[in-house]
């Protein structure tokens, strides 16, 4: 359980590689980890917990995610009750061979209520809250059954993104859109198509979760004046193929 004079971060989705990656490098920076995931993970909650702990860092698991209903109250009264304050809100999304095109469809109006709860909550805390909101670019899903949803996602996200920081930025909130594109994690590898994987990106490999996570933890901890930012880590996709 959280001191009252500690930071925490709950982080939404939390249940992959990235989402354990994530955790692992809030807690190196002495922050208290919640996690949280709807539906079923990929990699399990009490597993991320327990690596955490294993480093000397605290974590609490929220079981149950439910973050539809009022913008998710019950789900940050849950935190609250364990840790008894929220700092900064993580908001992950690695699609998987499991989610539906419809799921990604809703995902940007749950995204906005959540984080309209969460700021007013945060808010109460102290100053220099941020929310995070990472997706992923269509680059690692061409080719498959949802990558035009993935298209519209990211686009919905920066909208959500920049909404949420002059709605809230007036109470100190600060909110980012972090696109991730070629990120090596088996969730992406398990259906990630042959064009995917044959892409020049001009850096010569794909990301990695530690890399993801590192920029998340700067965006939350250390961008202290950037807000309504969209972010782009692609290793230099956005520029154009690099060299076959």
């Amino acid at each position: 359980m959280a001191h009252d004079s500690a930071r925490v971060v709950f982080i939404m989705e939390a249940g992959t590689s990235l989402g354990r990656a994530v955790a692992l490098e809030f807690a190196r920076c002495s922050v208290t980890v919640g996690l949280g995931h709807s539906g079923v993970p990929s990699v399990p909650l009490l597993e991320i917990q327990e690596a955490v702990r294993s480093t000397g860092g605290n974590a609490f698991v929220v079981d149950g995610l439910d973050t539809t209903g009022e913008g998710g109250k019950g789900c940050f009264q849950q935190i609250l009750d364990t840790a008894r304050r929220l700092d900064f809100l993580v908001n992950l999304s690695v699609p998987t061979p499991e989610v539906t095109a419809s799921q990604l469809r809703n995902y940007p109006g749950i995204l906005l209520d959540r984080c309209a709860t969460a700021s007013e909550i945060i808010a109460r805390h102290g100053e220099n809250g941020a929310i995070v909101n990472q997706c992923m670019m269509a680059s690692a899903y061409m080719d498959t059954p949802i990558e035009s949803e993935v298209i519209a996602l990211k686009m919905a996200l920066v909208g959500a993104t920049r909404a949420l920081c002059i709605r809230y930025g007036g109470i100190g909130i600060r909110t980012h859109c972090l696109q991730t594109a070629m990120v090596d994690l088996p969730e992406i590898k398990a259906f990630v198509s042959d064009r995917a994987l044959a892409a020049p990106v001009p850096l010569g490999r794909w990301a990695t979760a530690e890399e993801v996570a590192k920029f998340i933890a700067f965006l939350a901890l250390k961008g202290t004046y950037m807000s309504g930012s969209i972010v782009v880590l692609d290793g230099g996709l956005t520029a154009g193929m690099g060299a076959a």
